[in-house]
């Protein structure tokens, strides 16, 4: 059994907690048994090594497909997608929505070429989950050249959003950088982070429910990417710094990081998945995006 302590020791840690139904409730209670589960076997949504298979290697099954001829080029410790500007990788089919709740993404780029069009153009795209253009719901990563900064554009039912953080120095071609993005829905912020470096922190965006495929190096249909990238991962829970950090300093490789416990698959104390069953009825949702 967990108690309510525990329960209110991971809200606070801003961890993948959701009540949908009595069974939640009544376990987060101590009045049924729930099922606890290794951190990073929960927290991990999707993972592309890129290192010559297009496979998700968190073993959710969100294999990609190549779209315009993308290739395999030599990256960090392995292969890493190679992107012309034209190309670009998207997963087989339509999936649920990955960025409803706090989670991260995370990439190590190395850019061959920038794109250096206003944000509109969603330039230098890393990740994306987008529903189409114009006001459809939709989550976008990218740089911004032109103004040598870190940006996401994201479409909800509270509007359309672009913020953007500035880097103290612009990403130049032919360098490898580690690029995240970490969402606390609790905080109702979004944490650039540059490598290991907080570049600054965002608040007031609309949250949204996209539905469509993911996609890597592309948006719309535009924001090309130029380059390599590998190690493209989301995750179910935001990051601390200090688990970026340790993100960061965990080779690159074809299996998913660990960056909760410092690379160990032992979870810390206190640090648990919860496993809930689902009734037909929801009884209550925790859950901060809908709020109006």
């Amino acid at each position: 059994m967990f108690s309510i302590l525990n329960v209110a020791h991971e809200i606070s840690r801003n961890r993948y907690v959701k009540l949908r139904s009595l069974t939640g409730i009544l376990g987060l209670l101590g009045l049924v048994g729930l099922t606890s589960a290794p951190a990073h076997a929960q927290f991990v949504q999707a993972y592309w090594a890129g290192d010559g298979n297009l496979l998700d290697s968190s073993g959710n099954g969100l294999t990609l497909t190549g779209v315009g001829s993308p290739t395999y080029a030599a990256g960090l410790n392995q292969q890493a997608f190679s992107l012309n500007g034209s190309s670009y990788l998207t997963t087989v089919s339509p999936t649920s929505t990955l960025v409803n709740t706090s989670f991260a993404v995370s990439a190590w780029v190395n850019f061959s070429a920038l794109n250096f069009s206003s944000a509109g153009n969603l330039p230098n795209t890393i990740i994306a989950q987008d529903n189409g253009g114009g006001t459809t719901e939709k989550f976008v990563f990218y740089y911004d050249a032109a103004s040598h900064s870190l940006g996401v554009h994201e479409n909800g039912v509270h509007g359309s959003y672009f913020g953007e953080v500035s880097l103290s120095t612009p990403i130049t071609t032919g360098t490898w950088n580690m690029l995240t993005v970490s969402a606390d829905e609790l905080a109702d912020t979004l944490s650039f982070y540059e490598n290991s470096t907080l570049v600054g922190t965002l608040s007031g965006m609309p949250w949204s429910d996209p539905t469509a495929g993911i996609t890597i190096g592309a948006a719309e249909g535009i924001g090309f990417s130029t380059g390599l990238i590998q190690d493209v991962g989301i995750y179910y829970a935001g990051f601390t710094g200090a688990e970026v950090g340790n993100l960061y300093d965990t080779p690159p490789g074809p299996t998913p990081p660990h960056p909760w416990i410092g690379g160990s698959s032992t979870p810390e104390p206190g640090q648990f998945a919860l496993l809930i069953g689902i009734s037909a009825t929801a009884v209550a949702t925790i859950r901060r995006r809908r709020r109006v």
